[in-house]
């Protein structure tokens, strides 16, 4: 477990340097890394981990509010054979009381509180990651992805 943090950490400070040093991409997915980019770092977190030979599964679910408005919010993060979930982008909601003001910039583990009230399914594939993704983005996520390797370090 401890290589996987040692993997994850690394990733996650390379998308910091490349969104410091404005090598974003053109959409724009991670300008306000963490925020709204859980999908899209999971995805290249999942390529590199698969790169290191470690498998997942891409999980994105969503969460309903029970306060009847019909408002939900929706997150991703990848999942592991033995169920450990593996988010780093869950600090995105530190400030979010009814997501538990989470502030974890990274975690591995056990289902907790937070990802339990992600429970509604939505979207869980295998990880085939950048060539699974046969979109219209898919260069761009490339592309994304190298410059991110560059600051691995």
């Amino acid at each position: 477990m401890e290589n996987i943090y040692s993997l994850v950490q690394l990733f996650r400070n390379a998308i910091e340097y490349a969104k410091e040093n404005c090598e974003t991409d053109p959409l724009g997915f991670f300008k306000r890394f963490p925020n709204g980019c859980c999908g899209e770092a999971s995805c290249l977190l999942g390529q590199f981990l698969l790169e290191n030979g470690i498998n997942s599964y891409y999980i994105c679910r969503m969460c309903f509010f029970q306060d009847h408005s019909g408002d939900f919010q929706s997150h991703a993060w990848l999942q592991l054979e033995d169920d450990t979930i593996i988010d780093i982008t869950g600090d995105q909601f530190n400030t979010d009381e009814s997501l538990l003001k989470y502030n974890y910039p990274i975690y591995i583990g056990e289902t907790d509180d937070f990802h339990r009230l992600f429970m509604s399914e939505s979207s869980i594939r295998k990880s085939v990651f950048l060539d699974d993704l046969q979109s219209d983005n898919y260069y761009i996520f490339l592309e994304l992805y190298t410059k991110i390797k560059k600051y691995l370090q």
